[in-house]
């Protein structure tokens, strides 16, 4: 199994091994009760870890495609679509892929950046729900904050529970910010660009009375 293929179900079955239980086979279509109560935990972990950071993994910078039956508002000329996965932003556009710049004139309304370019751009906040997304410092806190939830309903083991809490937080209730989480949040603040993402204001408020002025990302890395 590589990073490139890490899939929610792998996360959960490598949780299992920490609680000393045996495999899954799913969490989408789940049939046993094992498998119910992985997928239940395993989305209120992942929510749960998003919350606590700014990750910087869940960032994308995507060119958007125009939804040729959507009428465009404002007397624009196009109608892009927001990406599916998108939970926070846009925090900037970039018009004619110049991404020295951020575009000012263009507006955004419901699902869509509607602007005359012909070519859109948008950096923006993912779900982050694609395990084969992670760095391999989120995954170990993923496995081992789930494990901490698993080891009670599945292992019936208090003892372990705490453990694990202890080892992924730093105490025994969850609520702390060391163990591995505090790891994985310095190593994620590592790859963060000098610039605050809202170094110019609320971006998305920003973006609906008009645009961004400026790159909040200036040390951002495009994707290949």
């Amino acid at each position: 199994m590589t990073a490139t293929t890490l899939q929610s179900l792998d996360v959960c079955n490598d949780a299992l091994i920490l609680v000393e239980s045996g495999q899954i086979n799913s969490i989408t279509d789940p049939s046993t009760p094992k498998e119910v109560i992985c997928a239940r935990m395993y989305d209120l972990t992942i929510a749960d870890l998003m919350s606590r950071h700014d990750w910087t993994f869940v960032n994308k910078l995507r060119q958007l495609q125009v939804d040729a039956g959507k009428t465009p508002d404002f007397n624009y000329t196009y109608a892009y679509r927001l990406p599916s996965d998108l939970v926070a932003g846009p925090f900037a556009v970039y018009a004619e892929a110049n991404f020295d710049t951020a575009a000012s004139d263009y507006r955004v309304q419901d699902d869509y950046v509607h602007a005359d370019y012909s070519r859109v751009d948008v950096l923006y906040r993912a779900s982050g729900a694609d395990p084969s997304t992670w760095p391999a410092y989120f995954r170990a806190i993923a496995t081992v904050a789930l494990a901490s939830r698993l080891a009670k309903p599945i292992a019936a083991n208090v003892d372990l529970q705490e453990e694990l809490r202890i080892e992924a937080f730093g105490n025994a209730d969850g609520t702390g910010g060391g163990g591995i989480l505090q790891t994985a949040k310095r190593l994620d603040a590592q790859t963060k660009p000098v610039r605050s993402l809202f170094a110019n204001g609320d971006p998305l408020t920003t973006a609906r009375l008009g645009g961004l002025g400026a790159w909040p990302y200036q040390n951002y890395k495009l994707p290949e």
